[in-house]
């Protein structure tokens, strides 16, 4: 929670511009006046409690600027309850996003959390963001299904986050006919080792992410 003072410099410390965010909670996002000519940037705290979660370097030519907004571990429940904060949704609506994708359901595997339950997770999250941007695109992705052996496969999610996306008229992209039906097909170990050892993650030394990633330049550029 962003609930202190820092400061940044863009002349190697010389001088120091404070940013108080301690009048917000959750995300909030600040506007910095920046060098038209190459330069570093500095920060420190001041006071109180307050995180930097990333830099936006807003250029004026064409192109796709992507914000990942996520946390290690974290359920589709805790967002549920998180995207509800009036300081979540407009730092949210801030970053003026003209479109919004929501891909869980990893970690709700891992408490085993109900499908329909888990869709009412969703179906919270999709009416937040709608608040807080209305206007902008909104598409729900379901990861490809891992080789934990959860007692709620990947599919079963996958299907009640179809059913919203029909009902609120908004994207809906499975991954997993990007992996293969088979998860087995894909682990780690396997002639097609996509997946890391510990069975949850695709493995980056062998391409495993190449799929969710050349899937999202699809559907950001060609729609």
């Amino acid at each position: 929670k962003q609930v202190g003072v820092i400061e940044y410099s863009v002349d190697s410390g010389s001088n120091w511009t404070q940013v108080d965010l301690s009048t917000g909670t959750d995300l909030h996002v600040s506007e910095l006046s920046i060098p038209s000519t190459s330069f570093n940037i500095w920060f420190r705290y001041v006071s109180g409690n307050a995180e930097v979660y990333g830099l936006v370097h807003k250029a004026g030519v064409n192109g796709v600027l992507f914000h990942k907004l996520a946390a290690t571990g974290s359920s589709a429940q805790q967002w549920s309850a998180q995207v509800g904060s009036s300081s979540f949704k407009a730092g949210l609506a801030e970053l003026k996003p003209n479109a919004v994708a929501v891909m869980l359901g990893t970690n709700d595997q891992t408490g085993s959390t109900r499908p329909n339950v888990f869709k009412s997770y969703i179906q919270t999250i999709i009416n937040e963001i709608k608040e807080s941007v209305p206007t902008a695109d909104i598409l729900l992705l379901s990861p490809p299904d891992n080789q934990r052996g959860s007692n709620v496969p990947m599919p079963a999610y996958a299907s009640v986050m179809r059913d919203i996306a029909i009902k609120e008229n908004i994207a809906f992209h499975d991954y997993q006919q990007d992996y293969g039906t088979d998860p087995q097909s894909y682990a780690f170990g396997s002639d097609r080792p996509w997946f890391s050892a510990d069975m949850v993650h695709p493995n980056p030394d062998v391409g495993g992410g190449l799929p969710l990633a050349e899937r999202l330049r699809k559907i950001i550029y060609n729609g």
